[in-house]
């Protein structure tokens, strides 16, 4: 029995472990986009998120890339997340660095859009 309660008290004063998405998002906030991105990444290839979670996930890899410089991994991460759906809501900035990526890529028209 003190086994047991004592085995019970660790998990109990354990620190939570965060998980893989939520130490994504940790580094997105900081702006540690390339970390971001890896994580991410890794979420993505679960395949487990719901559409408005993936989404969001998408918008976070474009954002980072589109931070970092990439504009061609940023432009493919937007249209993908465009495929989960239409942006809403505060996600509707999105359609704006979809549109800069698209031009920064040499797709005038396309940006237009």
């Amino acid at each position: 029995m003190a086994i047991l309660f004592s085995a019970n008290t660790l998990a109990q004063n354990a620190p939570v472990r965060e998980s893989l998405l939520q130490q994504a998002n940790r580094q997105f906030d900081i702006q540690a986009y390339a970390k971001a991105v890896a994580l991410y990444q890794e979420v993505l290839s679960q395949n487990l998120l719901p559409r408005p979670q993936r989404q969001q996930v998408l918008l976070n890899v474009a954002s980072s890339y589109f931070s970092l410089g990439d504009q061609v991994k940023a432009e493919t991460f937007y249209k993908e997340a465009l495929n989960e759906g239409p942006f809403t809501g505060p996600s509707v900035i999105h359609y704006l660095n979809y549109a800069k990526a698209l031009a920064n890529n040499g797709k005038m028209q396309e940006s237009d859009k």
